[in-house]
């Protein structure tokens, strides 16, 4: 069973009240993923409520790690070593950036809801592709 959440989602109280009942539970089989872009709707997660969100999963008896999101190799090994254990439930931390490779949305602290015109998409896309051709992809602080 998997579980995707974001940075900002494990400041609402339910994600713990969620994650101490899996544990209490023993839903050992759980895999949650934490998509960490360290910024919210409106901030930064960090301005908000801090923590290091691997060490409070361990704080609720959960198995945690925090891996590259764009690692596609290391977080396969890591839900591999997370499906062969039985002990708790478990969880991967993300280290990703919000918009990576299409530049204007990685400088937009907003990002989480701008909005995209036509010409915006076609930049992005056309930025993408560049990175992917000249093997560069992903690219930026956090990749």
């Amino acid at each position: 069973m998997f579980c995707i959440l974001g940075d900002g989602e494990l400041q609402e109280g339910q994600v713990w009240e969620a994650a101490a009942a899996a544990e209490h539970r023993k839903l050992n089989r759980l895999i949650a993923f934490v998509d960490e872009n360290k910024r919210q709707l409106d901030g930064y997660v960090a301005d908000v409520c801090g923590g290091d969100p691997v060490e409070k999963f361990r704080a609720f008896g959960w198995n945690a790690v925090r891996v590259c999101g764009w690692d596609l190799a290391a977080i396969s090994r890591e839900i591999r070593a997370a499906s062969e254990q039985t002990s708790a439930p478990s969880v991967i931390v993300l280290e990703t950036t919000k918009g990576i490779g299409c530049s204007f949305a990685e400088r937009e602290l907003a990002n989480h809801y701008m909005v995209i015109s036509k010409e915006m998409a076609d930049e992005a896309v056309a930025e993408i592709e560049r990175r992917l051709l000249a093997g560069v992809y992903p690219a930026g602080e956090g990749a």
